[in-house]
């Protein structure tokens, strides 16, 4: 059996603002970004790219066995000609967000009507975002202040786009309204606002699962159980868990399996599905009926 090796390219991380300087600075004409190219049992080559401005914009020269073209203002192709690379693609960002600087992402979730993006942050917080994203970049989002006491670790949007579920180390959940269109840009510093907050295992959440429109939802965590909870009267209804496992991820699309090792039910347990557990990949949980 055959094995392909595919070639590894890095550029300079501010390229970009390289380029940029030099296309639009009245006092920089020329200047060069690092391009670095890798294949397995190949020799590394590490090259740069001149930048020239010219008459027409910017013009690319490629020193020591690298070059670089741009194809339209997100995408470049880089060339490595000892390696053996040819036009492989470099995709860049169309636009940035960055809720703060100061703050590490834990989680991050799209809504399904992709007019938003909530990210969760290290310290508990939790921020929503307009998609696209303002030309100010503090225009017309939310944060939390620590809605939760620890790390999140899990962001699912409900299908309204306008609920969030998040989960955390603190092992609890949270039902948040989650809605930009309901409140003007002013509203920057105000927090999302908890509709539920759910209680019951023992060690770190590390997933979440929404079943249908939202009435039902699944955790995982690591004191070993997955829980169902009806967010009509925001209790547990039922579980499974086991001794044996820590539970790292939960999935509701997955194939029918059987449930292993010494597994306690709360309830009756419909369609089972997989999960990934420490040490094994055994079937961990299951759907239920309405």
């Amino acid at each position: 059996m055959s094995t392909l090796a595919i070639p590894l390219v890095t550029v300079q991380h501010d390229f970009q603002s390289v380029i940029n300087d030099v296309k639009d600075s009245l006092g920089v004409t020329r200047d060069k970004f690092w391009v670095s190219c890798y294949r397995k049992g190949e020799r590394s080559v590490h090259g740069s790219v001149d930048v020239v401005r010219t008459s027409e914009g910017v013009e690319f020269v490629g020193n020591d066995g690298v070059t670089i073209e741009q194809r339209n203002d997100n995408n470049f192709v880089v060339g490595c000609q000892e390696l053996g690379i040819r036009d492989a693609l470099l995709r860049v960002p169309r636009s940035s967000i960055r809720p703060d600087a100061h703050k590490k992402i834990t989680a991050i979730a799209v809504s399904p009507d992709t007019r938003q993006l909530s990210t969760g942050h290290e310290d508990g917080s939790i921020t929503l975002h307009q998609i696209p994203p303002s030309a100010n970049a503090n225009d017309h989002h939310r944060t939390t202040k620590a809605i939760h006491v620890a790390s999140i670790s899990s962001l699912k949007f409900f299908p309204s786009s306008s609920v969030l579920l998040s989960s955390s180390s603190d092992f609890s959940l949270s039902i948040l309204s989650a809605d930009l269109s309901s409140s003007p840009p002013s509203s920057t510093s105000a927090p999302l606002t908890r509709v539920r907050h759910l209680k019951a295992h023992r060690r770190p959440i590390t997933s979440s699962i929404i079943f249908g429109r939202g009435r039902t939802i699944a955790s995982g965590s690591l004191d070993g159980s997955i829980r169902l909870w009806d967010l009509s009267q925001g209790v547990q209804t039922r579980m499974i868990g086991s001794t044996s496992y820590s539970i790292l991820g939960t999935s509701n699309d997955a194939p029918k399996f059987q449930l292993r090792r010494d597994a306690s039910f709360g309830g009756k347990v419909q369609n089972l599905w997989h999960g990934h557990c420490a040490g094994r990949t055994p079937t961990i949980l299951a759907q239920i009926l309405d």
